[in-house]
């Protein structure tokens, strides 16, 4: 493979890129890493494996990557997002750099775009008026009117499978599904009969937690997280995540938000 070749590339955006012959920590294909001279995209070839940039938008320093490996095929957005440089794994079969920033959008966002009309160019904003976007995460305009006694104040909000959470001045939950949640044995949640099929004593370990899966949440004010600028959200929004946990791909990326 020509390694070269994909360092030009990427130097097309602005960025640097390593390749290593061998299958990155936790088994990943794509990472991000920091070395003297900052921030550098670090692909994992081992075996038989091959990587190629199938499109790439030196202006907006994004670009699509596709890695091969026994697994199958697999696609990455690389770029760079506010202050950072950033990798995600794509679902469906985007072949350009604009049809997969489209393909990370969740249904509401992409019903939400057509409804209000967002052209083109406007679409691979991070604020439209469809929505405001801070890193995965896509906040959309509501006119829900929350309980005052049920807005909770800086409180973080996190993809399940870790990363850092996105803080937000105040935030409103309605609706889920109650689940019993601990780090080590239940990280995504068990409901009431999964937990009662384990055993006593698993059940009686400390560190256990009531909490709600699948609630629809809402947000207001600011928002903050140490890799991205400060949003201000005037008025009560709806958070939705981006599409990247429906990707297969996903497990072989090490990088996390």
């Amino acid at each position: 493979m020509d390694t070269a070749a994909l360092g030009r590339r990427f130097g097309e955006m602005g960025a640097r890129v390593r390749v290593e012959d061998h299958g990155l920590r936790r088994g990943g294909l794509l990472d991000i890493q920091k070395d003297k001279k900052g921030e550098i995209f670090v692909i994992g070839l081992p075996g038989e494996s091959e990587a190629e940039v199938v499109n790439i938008e030196p202006k907006n320093r994004h670009l699509l990557i596709l890695i091969r490996n026994e697994d199958g095929k697999h696609k990455f957005l690389c770029g760079h997002d506010e202050r950072q440089w950033f990798a995600a794994a794509v679902p469906g079969p985007a072949t350009t750099v604009r049809a997969a920033m489209e393909a990370l959008k969740p249904a509401p966002v992409r019903q939400a775009q057509a409804v209000r009309g967002v052209h083109a160019e406007g679409r691979q904003r991070r604020h439209n008026k469809a929505y405001i976007r801070q890193g995965e995460w896509f906040f959309m305009p509501d006119s829900i009117q929350p309980d005052p006694m049920l807005i909770l104040r800086n409180e973080p909000i996190l993809r399940a499978g870790g990363g850092k959470p996105h803080m937000c001045e105040r935030l409103y939950r309605v609706g889920g599904e109650a689940v019993h949640v601990h780090f080590s044995y239940a990280p995504n949640g068990l409901t009431g009969t999964q937990f009662k099929a384990r055993s006593t004593e698993v059940q009686r370990e400390r560190g256990w937690r009531n909490m709600r899966r699948g609630m629809q949440t809402y947000v207001c004010g600011r928002i903050t997280h140490p890799d991205h600028a400060t949003v201000v959200l005037k008025g009560w929004h709806r958070v939705v995540p981006n599409t990247e946990d429906q990707a297969r791909s996903r497990r072989f990326l090490t990088f996390l938000d």
